[in-house]
Formats: structure tokens, C-alpha cells, sequence
């Protein structure tokens, strides 16, 4: 209220400014019929710039009670609210200006103007009009489909998420900024087509050049086409998703994101690394639901095997039955058996099937086990190397007869 109040005293003490320049003008020409034509304008002015300032807080304060999102409609879009913010400045400003212009366009009727002929059929005014609702009508629709489209694609996300399918969900995660990019190409060509043509301009031309320069592009850059060839079938058949862990062109990390063209992956030392599919020959994916502990211990050459077979299996029993591994493990340790024997070692295998997330904590928990005890069995655990010990005699003396002796003279 203060604010309007602060605005009101302003718009008046324009007012009183410009009336008083008016009827100074009045005076000094000696106008026939001056002051009533004045009074007639002055009156007419103020009638529209209040009818105008009302229609503006009116249609102001309906804007913003129709972007109001009920809690229903919140809770199934969870993110509409943020989205409906980031236009509802924009519409404000369009509308504002919108009325502005109507009530410069009235104003200009009070003074004697005539300025609604201008907008006749035919006349500037009429097709500037037409030019902008058009391409504000395609700038609407493609703001709406552009919303309602990644509103869909995030409920899904969720939906699949809170149902369990976390695999469907990490795809549908994975194609989304393919997906977005996509839609905002589309969306792009078709507007910026439409405002040209509406200007003017024609587009034909336009279209023949961008088709003889993307075949043009075609040809030039093949490594492009491959990147989005091979980028497609991957997608399409699977293979990665965000949030797995695999090993691509020799690099390891976790993939962050899959572009049109390439997949980013974090390693585990913080880098990033970004890999373009027209590299990619080969996809070592570690998280399709399984991970194999593998088990190989070396033991002395003296030690029981079956103890230390059964060792192993307690161990692996053990760490089923806490509650941080049971999840983890998939099943009872494989003991494949003997692999190797040599004169001072022999070699135990074997693998203890876990989850994709709990493969490498299970093996590291498991060699500390192992270790602990076999140190407790007394069980030794033999060394890759062998240390040989090689005693070398003394050199004997010589004997005292072996001397030589002196030829007597």
C-alpha cells in the first residue's frame, strides 16, 4: 500500500507539473476554447492513466493467483514450482507492456490522435501486431511442450524410482539429455522459423542452404556421425547407464553423464575423464548386479589344504551372518580346490559371489580375516620367493711335506 501511495504522489506531481506547463502554453498562444479543450485533455488523461494502472494490478494479482500450484498437483510434479517461477517474471513484464501500450494508444485518442487507425487492416500497425501474437503464440506453444516434456520425463524418473525399477530409472536418466537437447533443437528451428517468416524474410531459401550444409557436414565430419551412430546403439542396447562403473578405452570411473556425442566418467581420484564414442571399441561394465570376490591363497608346502579350505569356508559362513555383509554376499564361498603345487607352496582357489556394490569390500574384508586367522591356526602363508642357503667350505691348508724344499748346495 505504501508503495502504491508512493507511486500515486509521484504520477501527481508529473501531472501537476505538465498541467501547469499546459496552461502556460494556453496563455502565451491565447488558444480559442483553450482552457476547456485542456481541462477535456487533462481529465481524459487522468481517466486513463488510473483505468490503466487498474487494469494492470488486476491482471497482475490474476497471474499470480493462477500460477499458485495446489499441494496435490505439487506432489505428483514435484518440480513445477520451481519451473512456473522461472516464466512468471517474463509474463509479468509481457503483460505490463501489453497494457502499457493499449493505454499510450488511449491516451493518444484523449489528445486527438488518431491512433486507432493505424492498426487497421492493411496498415503497419495491424501487421506488426499480427507478426508479434503469431510468434508469441509459437513461442507459448514451444515454452508449454518444452515444460510439459521434461515435467513427464522427471515424474517417470520418480515413479520408477519409488516402484523399485532403479534399472529402468538410471536408462531413462541416461537418455534424458540426449533426449532435452533433441526437443530444444526442434524447438529452436521451429520458432526462430516461424519469427522470420512473420518479419519477411522467406525461409526457403534458408532451408535448401541448411540441407545442402548438413549434407556438406555429413560428409566433413564422419567421426561426428559415428559419435552419434555408436552413442545411439549403446543407449538403445543398454550397455551403459549413468551411475555405472566401467572401463572404457582403458579408462576407469563411474559414468556422470552420456551427451549426444560423449560419456563423461569420474575416476576415483577426483579426474574427469570424457570419452567420445567414435572411441569406444570395447565396455567393461562392473555394475549389472553381480561381482565375483575371487579367492587365491598361497599356503606353505607342509600346511593341511582341507584345514585351510575349511578355514576359508568358516570365514566366509562368519561374514554372512553379520548384518553389513549379508546383504553383500550372494551365496557360501566356492572352494574350487588345489591350483598349484610347487616344492615350497601350494596355491588355493576359489570365489565368493557378491552384488555389483560389494564385491571389492567383501574381498578386502575377507583377506583381513584370512590373515588374522591364520595367524591364530599357525597356518603360514608361503612367499612368492624362495630364499636359498649355500655353505662354501673353508680353503684347506697345505701340507707341511708339500712345501718346497731348497736344492742343497
Amino acid at each position: 500500500a505504501a508503495r502504491i501511495r508512493n507511486r500515486v504522489a509521484g504520477l501527481w506531481h508529473v501531472l501537476a507539473i505538465a498541467l501547469d506547463l499546459a496552461l502556460w502554453a494556453v496563455w502565451a498562444l491565447n488558444i480559442r476554447n483553450g482552457y476547456s479543450l485542456l481541462l477535456q485533455y487533462f481529465v481524459g488523461t487522468i481517466a486513463v492513466l488510473l483505468i490503466t494502472r487498474l487494469v494492470t494490478m488486476v491482471v497482475l494479482s490474476l497471474i499470480d493467483r493462477g500460477f499458485r500450484i495446489s499441494p496435490d498437483l505439487l506432489q505428483r510434479f514435484p518440480g513445477l514450482e520451481s519451473r512456473a517461477n522461472r516464466y512468471l517474471p517474463l509474463l509479468r513484464r509481457v503483460v505490463s507492456a501489453v497494457i502499457a501500450f493499449i493505454g499510450f494508444v488511449a491516451l493518444l485518442e484523449v489528445w486527438g490522435v488518431d491512433a486507432i487507425v493505424w492498426f487497421y487492416g492493411g496498415q503497419i500497425g495491424s501487421r506488426l501486431i499480427s507478426a508479434l501474437v503469431t510468434i508469441g503464440i509459437a513461442a507459448l506453444a514451444a515454452a508449454v511442450i518444452w515444460e510439459v516434456a521434461n515435467a513427464l520425463m522427471d515424474r517417470q524418473i520418480n515413479t520408477l524410482s519409488r516402484e523399485g525399477h532403479f534399472a529402468r530409472a538410471a536408462r531413462l536418466r541416461t537418455f534424458q539429455p540426449m533426449l532435452r537437447t533433441a526437443l530444444f533443437c526442434v524447438i529452436v528451428a521451429v520458432v526462430g522459423l516461424t519469427a522470420l517468416s512473420e518479419i519477411g524474410v522467406n525461409v526457403a531459401p534458408l532451408l535448401a542452404g541448411a540441407g545442402i550444409v548438413g549434407i556438406a557436414i555429413g560428409f566433413g565430419s564422419q567421426k561426428l556421425v559415428q559419435d552419434l551412430i555408436t552413442g545411439l546403439f549403446l543407449l538403445i542396447e543398454n550397455t551403459v547407464q549413468v551411475g555405472d562403473n566401467v572401463t572404457v578405452s582403458g579408462l576407469s570411473g563411474v559414468v556422470e553423464n552420456v551427451s549426444i556425442r560423449t560419456m563423461r566418467l569420474r575416476a576415483g581420484d577426483g579426474s574427469v575423464h570424457v570419452v567420445p564414442f567414435s572411441a569406444v571399441t570395447t565396455i567393461t561394465n562392473a555394475s549389472r548386479g553381480a561381482g565375483n570376490a575371487s579367492v587365491s591363497v598361497n599356503v606353505s608346502y607342509k600346511e593341511d589344504t582341507d584345514r585351510a579350505g575349511e578355514i576359508l569356508k568358516d570365514i566366509v559362513a562368519e561374514m554372512r551372518q553379520e548384518t553389513a555383509y549379508r546383504a553383500l554376499i550372494r551365496g557360501d564361498l566356492e572352494l574350487w580346490g588345489v591350483d598349484k603345487v610347487d616344492g615350497s607352496m601350494v596355491t588355493i582357489v576359489g570365489q565368493i559371489r557378491c552384488t555389483d556394490g560389494g564385491r571389492w569390500s567383501v574381498q578386502r574384508e575377507f583377506n583381513r580375516r584370512m590373515k588374522r586367522r591364520f595367524q591364530e591356526e599357525g597356518i603360514e602363508i608361503a612367499s612368492m620367493g624362495q630364499t636359498i642357503l649355500m655353505q662354501i667350505p673353508p680353503p684347506a691348508e697345505p701340507d707341511a711335506d708339500a712345501r718346497p724344499r731348497r736344492a742343497a748346495s
